[in-house]
């Protein structure tokens, strides 16, 4: 949601809502009618239609797969949108997929992402939530958090990075890990 989509712009444009003080990406955060007027908006395939891209979510995507780096996304949000959140990922990354299907992973409420990581033999995660990156980084991944979302202070384990900056780190750890001679 905050990684390749500006889903919290975009609701908060769409209801009207201030984030001057918001301290999480959290729904959790917004009050009862606010929160109910979110999940109203995500049913709407035409919300999933106009939700933008973050600006270079699709060129990082692009290098890594160009790179032969094997990319899976991996949400928390509950898997009634899971199909239209494939048909988003499909939609704007289909160049950067050559041709395979979107491989979108649900975790299931109260499942840690580490697990579904593991399952997915992901090495590397970008993520927009705080408490996420912390728990991904202590299940032994290497953990980013985009700058956008960084609430407070991450441990020592995860990188605040830019899309582009994940993709760099993930494409020269690739390099690095293939050619023995570049250690």
């Amino acid at each position: 949601d905050g990684v390749l989509a500006g889903f919290l712009p975009y609701v908060a444009e769409k209801l009207g809502l201030d984030l001057s003080k918001q301290t999480t990406w959290s729904l959790d955060s917004f009050d009862l009618d606010a929160r109910k007027s979110t999940v109203a908006l995500m049913q709407r395939p035409a919300t999933w239609v106009e939700l933008p891209v973050i600006p270079g979510a699709k060129e990082a995507v692009n290098r890594l797969t160009d790179k032969g780096v094997p990319v899976c996304f991996i949400t928390a949000m509950h898997s009634q949108w899971y199909q239209l959140r494939s048909w988003w990922l499909g939609h704007h990354f289909r160049k950067a997929l050559l041709g395979k299907a979107v491989e979108l992973y649900c975790s299931p409420a109260g499942e840690p992402k580490s697990v579904l990581l593991g399952q997915a033999g992901v090495t590397h995660f970008l993520e927009d939530r705080l408490a996420n990156a912390e728990e991904i980084a202590a299940a032994g991944f290497k953990s980013f958090i985009v700058p956008t979302s960084y609430m407070g202070h991450p441990r020592s384990a995860v990188t605040v990075a830019t899309l582009k900056e994940y993709a760099d780190s993930v494409i020269l750890d690739k390099f690095v890990e293939e050619s023995p001679n570049a250690r």
